[in-house]
């Protein structure tokens, strides 16, 4: 169980984006590093995402574009792109895209990423096992003995930290999976408090507040952050510029 668990953990980690700026995938670009490109954000999850906007940093109240890519080594990427108002007074609104993403590689003179949203989906499915496992687990909770460090809900809300850290805490300390546990006399389901074994059984309020309330929104923070952290360096500014396609065909060189 641990096993599976560390696998599914690991893909689901690998299909988080990271973030990167407008200068870093206009470089990517140039430079051809970028395989595909989904140009039309549809708030879908990714990995170990729960909420995409508020842990990769973006904001759909802004008035850019948010785009997800992938280099070509494969690592997935999430950026938000803001364009200036040309002189003309046209906002970010009025950028084609997928033209302007074409037009930013042929004047680099290398071929252009593929672009669409389907080049994106097999990325979703990366953290479907973590998900499987974890609802395996809530059904083998639910059927199975009575745990003896917490009671059935307050290891339920444990499965709720990050990254199957509470389902792998069940595994390795508490009943059926712990040898020792499994040999302690099954308390009554609600009990909780100092145990006539000497163990002290959390109960589902303080599991909900302390573990998965508390302790989760911490280890999200620096989980995701760590994620987050892409190894896309910003290039200098003013080093690199998008061919910027308007709606109306007009170009401009836009500099980042």
């Amino acid at each position: 169980m641990l096993a599976v668990l560390v696998v599914a953990v690991a893909l689901a980690a690998y299909g988080t984006p990271a973030r990167a700026s407008g200068a870093a995938l206009a470089a990517a670009i140039r430079s051809g590093d970028v395989r595909a490109i989904a140009t039309v954000y549809g708030g879908d999850r990714y990995g170990l995402e729960m909420f995409p906007e508020r842990e990769s940093g973006l904001s759909r109240t802004s008035s850019g574009q948010m785009v997800l890519w992938t280099s070509s080594t494969g690592r997935l990427y999430r950026t938000q792109l803001d364009w200036p108002v040309d002189s003309t007074g046209a906002d970010s609104t009025s950028v084609d895209l997928a033209r302007t993403i074409d037009a930013t590689a042929r004047a680099a003179r290398v071929s252009a990423p593929s672009i669409g949203a389907s080049a994106m989906r097999w990325w979703t499915r990366l953290g479907l096992p973590l998900a499987v496992l974890e609802v395996a687990a809530f059904l083998l909770l639910v059927v199975g003995p009575q745990p003896r460090r917490k009671t059935k809900w307050g290891t339920f809300w444990s499965f709720g930290l990050p990254a199957g850290l509470g389902v792998a805490w069940w595994v390795l300390r508490d009943a059926p999976w712990n040898s020792t546990m499994i040999r302690v006399p099954a308390p009554a389901p609600r009990v909780r408090g100092l145990l006539p074994s000497g163990i002290r059984r959390m109960g589902g309020g303080a599991a909900f507040l302390g573990l998965s309330v508390l302790l989760g929104s911490l280890l999200s923070a620096g989980l995701f952050g760590l994620l987050a952290y892409g190894d896309r360096q910003n290039p200098p500014a003013g080093s690199v510029t998008w061919s910027v396609v308007r709606t109306d065909g007009t170009t401009t060189t836009v500099s980042e």
